[in-house]
């Protein structure tokens, strides 16, 4: 089921969209936003003053390979393995069930800084959903970006689906192999050890593209 909240913005009973609003505060929010600092970039800035698909830049851009790799070992060192599910847990301080971490001279969202160390940005008006159902799972192939509504129908789905059900109609996902061999190094659970459900013919695409 949808979160519901009292969004303080127009203190109305709805369903929490992001940043603590609802879906109408939230897009008034984004419009009023500035412009991706990325040059000749028009899209709305959503995180680190970059859009979406520039977000990555956030992490390598005019910074030395030194800070990078900090930042890196502080997000491993908030990680322990589930090696039955192939999972990356988050131990370290968390804000909503989803862990923060510390990156760009600001706070991220550790999963969505581990998809964009590991991966770039994605798509504009995405969100990352976790396809292994576990909120505090930072590892980047477990996390794929769907639209709003997608993310909704499958939470859903979720939502009726017991923890046996969810898992026995699932497949496995190919590998990564920059996120393989850093996993490799790092004692952490890679490759073939994931699996998502195929709860509708847009995972079934999504796996089919990648």
């Amino acid at each position: 089921m949808p979160k519901m909240i009292t969004c303080p913005e127009c203190g109305r009973r709805k369903e929490h969209r992001a940043r603590g609003l609802c879906p109408t505060c939230y897009q008034r929010w984004r419009r009023a936003q500035p412009a991706c600092m990325t040059e000749g970039c028009k899209r709305v800035a959503l995180g680190h003053g970059r859009c979406r698909p520039h977000e990555g830049l956030a992490l390598t851009e005019g910074v030395t390979e030194e800070r990078q790799q900090k930042w890196l070992t502080s997000f491993r060192s908030k990680i322990e393995p589930n090696d039955k599910t192939g999972c990356w847990l988050w131990v370290g301080s968390k804000h909503d069930g989803y862990g923060m971490a510390w990156a760009a001279k600001g706070s991220w969202y550790a999963h969505r800084y581990s998809y964009v160390w590991f991966y770039g940005g994605h798509d504009q008006g995405k969100q990352l959903d976790h396809m292994c159902n576990t909120t505090d799972c930072v590892r980047p192939d477990h996390l794929w970006p769907i639209t709003g509504t997608d993310n909704k129908s499958l939470q859903h789905q979720r939502a009726l689906a017991g923890d046996l059900d969810y898992w026995q109609h699932t497949v496995l996902i190919r590998s990564n192999p920059r996120i393989d061999s850093w996993a490799q190094a790092e004692g952490l659970p890679y490759g073939k050890a994931h699996r998502v459900k195929l709860s509708n013919l847009r995972a079934q695409a999504h796996l089919n593209n990648n």
